[in-house]
């Protein structure tokens, strides 16, 4: 049976992280801003209550994904997420806050991403917006990021050992935008698309079994100002089981 949940987006801990050389220089924790707790409210479509439903446009990703084989089925635990911003201006570093709440393997991710640079001249190809997942830590854990220059990314860590599994161009370089970014995970495979445009899928993903929470994340290319400024909207996640 499909559930429907409601999260309220909340930011519980911030890990900031460095993005100089090949591996992690250091990790700063600090406290983030007070914020209510997250709250979730359980629905079962089935039953006509009131409250969220499926968005059709999720649940045609969802079809489209499992018809095409990118996914073993359409069926799963759906969730949505408030929408939120997040800013962050240090210079090659990013920092990833945890959004979801449930723990997840192997899901689908929806979201609209508005970016936008303090900066005329921003470090083009470590600003931007994404995901983090698969990881609690930086030993281990996988990011698909959308920079600046027009780029798509999908890296992680596994116990240490940096990984790579694609650079691809989307469009120009700005400094601001909006994408659709989506997002399924299931075991080895991973798959990205901007826009409706399939970018990535790996199926080799050796961070296959590492469930976590989704974690958003933000690049900063600039110290000026707000430096980058990510505005999450439209965001549903299904669990697969």
């Amino acid at each position: 049976m499909k559930r429907f949940f409601f999260l309220a987006a909340a930011i519980t801990t911030l890990f900031i992280v460095s993005l100089a050389g090949t591996a992690f220089a250091q990790i700063e924790f600090i406290d983030p801003p007070t914020e209510d707790g997250a709250s979730a409210e359980t629905i079962d479509p089935s039953d006509g209550a009131l409250g969220p439903t499926v968005s059709p446009a999720f649940r045609k990703t969802v079809d489209d994904l499992a018809a095409d084989g990118k996914i073993s089925g359409a069926d799963g635990d759906f969730y949505y997420l408030d929408d939120f911003t997040n800013e962050w201006a240090q210079i090659e570093w990013y920092q990833w806050i945890p959004r979801s709440g449930p723990t997840m393997n192997n899901f689908v991710l929806r979201s609209k991403i508005k970016f936008e640079s303090a900066s005329r001249t921003p470090n083009w190809s470590e600003s931007g917006c994404g995901w983090f997942f698969r990881g609690e830590e930086v030993d281990t854990n996988l990011t698909a990021f959308y920079s600046l220059e027009g780029n798509l990314r999908l890296f992680g860590f596994n116990n240490k050992t940096p990984l790579s599994y694609g650079r691809v161009n989307h469009s120009r370089a700005a400094v601001s935008g909006e994408i659709e970014m989506v997002i399924y995970a299931e075991d080895q495979k991973v798959g990205i698309l901007i826009d409706g445009v399939p970018l990535i899928e790996r199926t080799d993903i050796l961070v296959d079994d590492n469930p976590s929470q989704l974690f958003s994340v933000t690049f900063s290319g600039t110290n000026k100002d707000f430096g980058i400024r990510c505005d999450y909207s439209e965001i549903e996640f299904m669990i697969l089981p």
